[in-house]
């Protein structure tokens, strides 16, 4: 191939490149982890949270998938949302966070182990808290 041939598919290469990456659905913003108190340990809690803003640039529709919708109620633990945006083209984002609800009830067993992991704490330095997530 010859010089003129090489500078003229580079140039296509490169506007096919600045196209296709003009065309993607992104997410503008995407809600980090957060966290709930529930004080009734044996029910659910209806959470409120700002939802994930998508930007896309070009003409066209975006489809937007969502495991849990805003106004659910989650469970006392972490519970993964996930929000998939398609386009016409079937490029995608995903914006995925943890929204997790705790429980805090005190009897006087809790108590104790509070007492316990305090004395630990500073015993040892350090406690680790494990959220398991769905």
């Amino acid at each position: 191939m010859d010089a003129f041939y090489q500078i003229i598919f580079a140039i296509a290469l490169s506007e096919l490149s600045s196209l296709a990456n003009e065309n993607k659905v992104t997410f503008a913003s995407c809600p980090g982890d957060m966290t709930f108190e529930n004080d009734d340990k044996n029910s659910s809690l209806e959470v409120a949270f700002d939802e994930p803003v998508v930007d896309y640039n070009t003409d066209g529709t975006v489809n937007i998938e969502i495991d849990k919708p805003v106004d659910d109620k989650f469970e006392v633990g972490c519970t993964r949302v996930t929000y998939i945006a398609t386009d016409d083209a079937g490029n995608t984002a995903t914006c995925s966070f943890l929204v997790c609800v705790g429980s805090f009830s005190f009897t006087p067993g809790t108590i104790l182990v509070i007492i316990a992991v305090a004395v630990a704490v500073v015993t040892v330095g350090c406690v680790i808290i494990v959220c398991k997530c769905k």
